[in-house]
């Protein structure tokens, strides 16, 4: 029959050892506000329906799908195992929970990038902490694209996974050369010119000796220091043996 079933009040298990309590409902099994199971410290409860109404407050359970009243060891659906404690809340019907994989980049002789996925379709309050075990895989050989795939990753919980794989790109890695090497043709630097050799820039003393010297407004070294703010150089050296003047750069 559809009959359904309405806990209207907390029941609590009195027996000793490992006891159990299964409550069955082919439609739904309903929790009153404040009823709560509870059983003695090797007990458990289960409850077998496919829809479980104020489950949480029930108390403690791990949601199991394509389990039917009746299985022992196996879900007869999902074919999960069965857990020999804790309390459960089994429902025969089998969600699908679809796992999308990301796109990842990474770069030769570096750890490749996590693999990660996003989910939808996860139901009664499980997360995919919970719902999923297991990792994607690729396998890459040297720079170019590759497949992601499902790997191991699965549901202990006996969800039908379904699967959208991505792709992982690894490109060459960055040294020290390349990086020196494209500092170093960039000429178009306006204060510093080449940043990885001796920057071009007038002094303050080259400064002084100009036209400011004579203006008393104007402080010649705030103005150098303000250029090394705007455009910090990266070699950190200046070669100042020649009286600072720009010749000497």
């Amino acid at each position: 029959s559809a009959a359904n079933v309405f806990i209207n009040r907390s029941i609590s298990m009195a027996g000793t050892g490992a006891s159990q309590l299964n409550i069955v409902s082919p439609g739904t099994v309903t929790f009153a506000t404040g009823a709560t199971l509870s059983t003695s410290a090797a007990g458990r409860w289960r409850v077998w329906a496919p829809t479980v109404v104020n489950a949480p407050v029930a108390g403690p359970a791990t949601n199991l799908y394509g389990c039917v009243f009746g299985d022992t060891s196996t879900c007869s659906v999902s074919n999960i195992t069965l857990p020999t404690t804790g309390n459960q809340l089994l429902h025969p019907t089998q969600p699908t929970l679809t796992v999308t994989a990301n796109p990842a980049i990474g770069y030769i002789d570096l750890a490749l990038p996590a693999l990660t996925f996003t989910t939808t379709g996860l139901v009664n309050g499980d997360t995919a902490a919970g719902a999923l075990a297991g990792s994607l895989t690729s396998a890459p050989s040297g720079t170019g694209t590759y497949a992601i795939s499902q790997g191991n990753l699965r549901s202990p919980l006996g969800y039908n996974v379904t699967f959208t794989p991505s792709t992982l790109t690894l490109r060459p890695g960055i040294t020290r050369q390349m990086l020196q090497s494209s500092f170093q043709a960039e000429l178009a630097s306006d204060v510093y010119g080449r940043n990885l050799d001796q920057p071009y820039i007038c002094t303050a003393a080259s400064v002084l000796r100009g036209s400011l010297a004579d203006d008393k407004q104007n402080d010649p070294l705030a103005s150098e220091w303000g250029k090394v703010r705007n455009q910090p150089q990266l070699s950190g050296c200046l070669n100042v043996t020649d009286g600072g003047s720009c010749s000497a750069f």
